[in-house]
């Protein structure tokens, strides 16, 4: 699914499957366009079916 994120353009960390620690992150991670629209991918089979990012797990 492609979602309007209204975050600027780059890599977020996910917060549910990882941590952000300095330029990196421990979990997945979700690319933002320059139009702040990003793609989504999650599978009911993942251990958290859910994507979580924001403005400060920019990478």
């Amino acid at each position: 699914m492609t979602l309007n994120t209204s975050l600027p353009g780059g890599t977020y960390c996910d917060i549910i499957s990882g941590q952000k620690e300095g330029n990196r992150c421990s979990g997945k991670q979700v690319t933002v366009g320059d139009d702040g629209r990003a793609h989504f991918r999650i599978s009911n089979m993942d251990e958290d079916p859910f994507i979580a990012v924001h403005v400060d797990s920019k990478l």
